[in-house]
């Protein structure tokens, strides 16, 4: 059985209409598995602390123990704060926080902020950041404001 010319080419630009399609399919595979398996890896994560006390500021910096990991990209991760007043008497409150790494995003706290430390013990606020939305490995750094009054 004899294909005229016509049908011949009909069949081949099927074919390479589903050649092309396929080659499609398998980018767009191949780029959201490049995506997915992307991730932002906290090496260390540094907290600034500063303090406003009587309308004197002071600042200390510390290394916040077992907070670095690995999470996927744009996703959002918690960091559990240890809130007491350190000042003794008079009122403590936490009232700003800040990421300071680029890409990085605070989201909220629970408590909500201002959060006033109670006047005995502790209550842990935990922080809800963002991560940026491309891969990223290096420290994370925020700030956190207090206020107090003695």
């Amino acid at each position: 059985m004899l294909k005229s010319a016509n049908e011949k080419k009909r069949i081949n630009k099927k074919i390479l209409f589903v050649a092309l399609a396929l080659i499609v399919i398998v980018i767009v595979a191949i780029v959201a598995v490049s995506l997915y398996n992307q991730s932002t890896d906290l090496t260390i994560v540094r907290v600034t602390i500063v303090l406003t006390l009587n309308e004197q500021t002071s600042t200390q910096v510390v290394v916040q123990p077992n907070a670095e990991g690995k999470i996927p990209v744009g996703d959002d991760f918690t960091i559990s704060y240890p809130f007491y007043n350190s000042e003794g008497s008079g009122q403590m409150s936490l009232t700003n926080v800040e990421s300071q790494t680029n890409g990085f995003t605070f989201v909220s706290s629970n408590p909500s902020l201002p959060v006033v430390a109670p006047s005995s013990g502790s209550t842990i606020v935990v922080l809800q950041f963002t991560t940026p939305t491309t891969a990223y490995s290096g420290p994370f750094d925020y700030t956190i404001y207090y206020t107090a009054t003695s």
